[in-house]
């Protein structure tokens, strides 16, 4: 009865499942060729016991091969995070094979990733018997992608928020250009939307008629150098506006002979603007000068000469090319020099304004009064940086004042001499008078002895 019982069980039971070791001859050939891998090879059935577990199965997951033969695969070498095993296994059986990436667990405990293929093989029937899978560990690779996927999002970040656009521009062997990548920040360079983008016609199609040939000219001698390039250029964005934009890159040669440059697009309109604004501004500063009739010259803080008016070239000799980076004592007596250079740091050390007379020579040799009207000019920290001033010639009104000062002398030594004069009269009418009265004669100048009311 009990034996009857222990048969009906071992009836019941499943078959244990042939191992390759217990297979026939061809399988054990098999089983020493995979051996020679070093990747893990492992088979199982269609029940997922362990058939085949091969030596880099051992290495890359620490079980031996007797601790896992006939036992469940997904015990030992399964996914950490495994699809519906059921599912799984009717799209593999319908299908074939199966090919993707698995995050996996070794027996310390550690997760690394492998590259897997799984394949069905099949009995001498033709049916399907097990399957075979080959993990790779691509754990290096993994942490190569992820560094490089982090430094990508780095350097996209960093081309975003950075000022204008990054872009690639290439020369083949013919000349042609084109420009392979290119920025988000192209968009507001160029005042249109990336997704209506083709970057080479982007660049090349709204580019300034005149700047075009320019363009292709000055990358084309640059890319025989191949040294730092840099292009400022115009183009025409989509309201009818023209706009000024830099171009700079590196250039690097390839191995098919093309040139890549790799650099920045800056927007330098504003910056345009404004140098035209200064240019004019300086030219209009410049014109006012040379209008003046009297010498203007400014220096920086050091007294070198900066530039002057023509007044000053025509007074001095000296045109405005000649003066610059000059001192007083380039242009002037060295006793004349010395005063104006003392009265230059006393005012540089006391910003404000500076009065004072002095005479100066001008290039014939002539002296002149004159009068220093000078004041300092600050800089970006509020001292200092340097001064301007104007030389009025007073020669003629010196000369004029030394003439009328004579004119007054003279005349207060006429005035002098006249009243004494008229003393000496009113005195002899008074003796006249005091004689006609001891003669018993009426008084001739009756005014003289008492004014008439």
């Amino acid at each position: 009865m009990a034996a009857s019982a222990s048969a009906k069980n071992a009836a019941s039971e499943p078959p244990a499942p042939r191992t390759l070791e217990s297979a026939d001859e061809p399988l054990r050939l098999h089983a020493q060729l995979l051996a020679c891998v070093r990747e893990s090879v492992v088979a199982s059935d269609l029940e997922g016991r362990i058939l085949y577990w091969g030596p880099g199965a051992e290495r890359m997951y620490g079980y031996k091969t007797a601790e896992v033969l006939c036992k469940p695969y997904r015990n030992f070498a399964g996914a950490v995070d495994p699809p519906d095993e059921a599912t799984f296994r009717r799209e593999l059986l319908a299908r074939g094979y199966w090919e993707g990436q698995h995050l996996q667990k070794r027996r310390n405990g550690q997760t690394f990733w492998t590259e897997t293929h799984i394949s069905v093989f099949t009995d001498d029937q033709g049916q399907p018997a097990g399957f075979v899978g080959i993990d790779r560990d691509i754990s290096g690779h993994k942490q190569a992608e992820e560094k490089l996927r982090v430094n990508l999002e780095r350097l996209q970040d960093i081309a975003a928020n950075i000022p204008g656009a990054i872009y690639q521009l290439q020369t083949g062997r013919t000349g042609a250009l084109e420009v392979p990548y290119m920025s988000s920040g192209c968009e507001a360079l160029f005042e249109r939307p990336v997704a209506e983008m083709d970057f080479t016609g982007l660049l090349f199609d709204h580019m300034h008629l005149g700047d075009r040939a320019l363009f292709e000219h000055s990358l084309a001698a640059a890319a025989r150098t191949t040294e730092r390039w840099s292009l400022e250029f115009r183009i025409a964005v989509p309201d009818g506006r023209t706009k000024w934009l830099r171009a700079s890159a590196n250039p690097r040669t390839l191995l098919s002979g093309a040139v890549l440059w790799t650099g920045v697009l800056l927007d330098i309109d504003e910056l345009k603007r404004t140098e035209d604004a200064l240019r004019r501004s300086e030219a209009f500063q410049r014109h006012l000068m040379d209008a003046m009739p009297s010498p203007v010259f400014y220096k920086d803080r050091q007294g070198r000469y900066l530039g002057c008016n023509q007044a000053f070239e025509k007074f001095f000799g000296q045109t405005k090319t000649q003066l610059v980076g000059k001192t007083v004592f380039d242009v002037a007596p060295h006793d004349l020099a010395a005063l104006y250079h003392a009265k230059d740091l006393e005012l540089i050390d006391r910003p404000g304004i500076q009065i004072y007379d002095s005479r100066v020579q001008d290039a014939e040799g002539n002296s002149h009064d004159v009068v220093f009207h000078k004041a300092s000019i600050p800089d970006d920290r509020g001292t200092a940086g340097g001064l301007v001033g104007i030389i009025l010639d007073i020669t003629d009104r010196k000369q004029a004042e030394d003439q009328l000062a004579q004119q007054l002398d003279e005349l207060r030594r006429w005035y002098a001499a006249t009243l004494g004069r008229e003393g000496r009269i009113a005195e002899l009418k008074r003796e006249v008078n005091a004689r006609a009265r001891r003669l018993g004669d009426p008084a001739p100048y009756p005014s003289a002895e008492d004014p008439a009311p």
